[in-house]
C-alpha cells in the first residue's frame, strides 16, 4: 500500500516539481525544457540542439549575412538588412551581434525605423516663388540675417566705379589746356553731372 502510495505521490507531484522549477527559470538567459531551466544561445549564435537532462544547449555561431542581438533560442539567425537599394547608403555594417545601420541620401529621409525606405523630404514652401529675400537660419535666440545684394549688383556697382574715375583720370590729363577743357565742359557738362551721381549713388551701396 505504502509502495502505491508512493507511486502515486511521485506520478502526482513531479509534474508540479517540474512546472514550478520551469517558472523561475531566467526569462532573458534561459529557456524550460522538459521542466529544466536550459541556457539560451549568446547574441550572435543560433540554437542547434536544445538541452536533454544530460547534455547542455549547443549553439553555432551566426553566418555571413546574419545575426542575433540578444539571447534567444531561435534556430535561425536573421537576415542583415540591404543597405544597398536606391537612395539608401551604409551607416554602420552588419556583424553576427548587430544588424546593420542604413541611412537616406541627402534630401531624403528614412519612412520608419529601421529604416527600410527612403522618401523624398518636402517643405510647405516647395513650388514656391523663391525671388523675393530670404533669411539665413540661425541658431535658437539669434536673429536671421538677410542675405546681402547678389553678386550681379556689387558687378554692377564695380564697373560704374571704374567707368567715372576712367573719366575723371581723363579729365585731369587734359586739364592742362584750359581752351579744351572749356569746350569739353560746355559739351559734356550734362553727361559729367549724370555719371557723378551715378557715382555717388553707387559708392553710397558699400
Amino acid at each position: 500500500m505504502r509502495s502505491m502510495t508512493g507511486v502515486f505521490l511521485t506520478l502526482f507531484l513531479s509534474p508540479l516539481f517540474s512546472l514550478y522549477h520551469s517558472l523561475h527559470c531566467d526569462s532573458e538567459t534561459e529557456y524550460s525544457s522538459d521542466g529544466k531551466c536550459c541556457s539560451k544561445c549568446k547574441p550572435g549564435e543560433r540554437l542547434d540542439k536544445v538541452c536533454t537532462p544530460t547534455s547542455p544547449t549547443k549553439c553555432v555561431p551566426c553566418r555571413g549575412g546574419y545575426y542575433s542581438d540578444r539571447y534567444d533560442e531561435a534556430r535561425n539567425c536573421h537576415r542583415c538588412s540591404d543597405c544597398s537599394m536606391i537612395r539608401k547608403y551604409m551607416r554602420s555594417c552588419c556583424t553576427t551581434t548587430h544588424n546593420a545601420v542604413c541611412g537616406c541620401e541627402r534630401g531624403y529621409q528614412c519612412k520608419s525605423e529601421p529604416c527600410l525606405d527612403c522618401e523624398k523630404i518636402t517643405t510647405p514652401d516647395a513650388g514656391k516663388d523663391t525671388t523675393t529675400t530670404k533669411e539665413v537660419s540661425t541658431a535658437p535666440g539669434v536673429k536671421p540675417v538677410k542675405e546681402g545684394p547678389s553678386s550681379s549688383m556689387w558687378s554692377t556697382h564695380i564697373v560704374l566705379i571704374v567707368c567715372c574715375c576712367t573719366l575723371l583720370i581723363f579729365v585731369i590729363l587734359i586739364s592742362r589746356n584750359k581752351n579744351e577743357l572749356r569746350w569739353i565742359w560746355r559739351t559734356t557738362k550734362g553727361q559729367f553731372k549724370f555719371f557723378l551721381a551715378i557715382c555717388k549713388n553707387a559708392t553710397q551701396q558699400y
